[in-house]
């Protein structure tokens, strides 16, 4: 075989190779399917407190007097009532006020207990019943995608207090929980 009958065999191999190769590729036996990639990354969600949650000074009623709450509003001016014989003393109280942070247009949930208990420090327990401006469960913040957004939470609370209430001062604490869904 000479050089040029080999060059010409390997050309009309080399063509056969390529054209049974376009001919696979065609085949019914063989497909393909392109999927896309795709994320959203997003700012982690946040939760911080101002304040504290304190009733201040309250008075409890003369043995046989009528009962009473103490209660700490949730809107964003706070107030203070007295109800039943109780009496606050002095203007001194305080609640705690929640700033949520977070991404635009996300979905989140709110985790706040009902309630929770202080420990007096002569003895005695106060339960606490929590009242926030906003429901426990699901929220959306406001924007878009790409920009920050906040909630705010204003916790209000009452407390009963009767002629039985042991003095002393109370103390207690409690979580609140944002996760996003």
């Amino acid at each position: 075989m000479n050089l040029r009958n080999f060059l010409v065999s390997a050309a009309v191999a080399t063509a056969a190779i390529a054209a049974g190769t376009a001919a696979l590729a065609d085949a019914p036996n063989t497909q393909t399917a392109t999927v896309s990639g795709a994320a959203k990354i997003i700012r982690p969600i946040t939760i911080s407190a101002a304040g504290s949650l304190d009733f201040g000074t309250i008075v409890k009623p003369r043995t046989g007097g009528t009962a009473g709450t103490v209660t700490i509003s949730n809107a964003s001016t706070a107030t203070r009532t007295p109800s039943g014989d109780l009496v606050t003393v002095g203007s001194s109280f305080s609640r705690p006020v929640y700033t949520i942070g977070g991404e635009g247009a996300q979905n989140y949930s709110l985790v706040v207990p009902a309630s929770f208990d202080m420990t007096g420090s002569a003895g005695g327990t106060l339960t606490v019943t929590l009242t926030p401006s906003m429901a426990a469960g699901n929220h959306t913040f406001t924007g878009t995608v790409g920009s920050g957004a906040t909630d705010t939470l204003y916790m209000g609370a009452s407390i009963p207090v009767s002629d039985t209430t042991t003095s002393g001062a109370y103390s207690g604490s409690f979580d609140v929980t944002v996760t996003y869904n």
